[in-house]
């Protein structure tokens, strides 16, 4: 697409990752210009964590869990959709939900994460983590 007299939109859906370079030629065949450094493009991020439940933990207590994705460049995390159980959050770097659960309530906690690439480009996992309360104290029932 034409912008104006000197800007040109393109979008391409190159097959794979790879470096690439432009040539435009005008359609009367009096102007060709060639890039002389390429273009580079990369894959979007894909979640190794499969969508669904990422673990069950007990209410009040410690948790350690993570989500993990990949890409050709560094990969940042947020939470963009719902809500961690109350007293964990999401290490924005490395994937890791860490905290102490203090909410104490019994639920599910649905949320989604978004994965980010260097280049802007992100996918989306659906998670969930359940909240349990145990039985606590060592009296027995009789």
């Amino acid at each position: 697409t034409f912008n104006n007299t000197s800007s040109l939109t393109v979008n391409l859906t190159p097959p794979t990752s790879s470096n690439y370079k432009i040539r435009i030629e005008n359609t009367d065949g009096g102007a060709v210009i060639s890039a002389t450094s390429p273009f580079t493009t990369s894959a979007a991020p894909v979640f190794s964590t499969s969508n669904g439940s990422i673990g069950t933990i007990n209410a009040d207590a410690t948790a350690n869990l993570s989500v993990s994705a990949s890409s050709d460049s560094a990969v940042t995390y947020a939470v963009t959709s719902g809500a961690l159980p109350t007293g964990l959050s999401l290490n924005t770097s490395t994937g890791a939900i860490t905290g102490t659960e203090t909410a104490g309530t019994v639920t599910t906690y649905n949320f989604t994460i978004t994965a980010t690439d260097a280049e802007s480009q992100t996918v989306d996992g659906i998670f969930s983590i359940s909240v349990t309360v145990g039985a606590t104290g060592g009296s027995q029932f009789n």
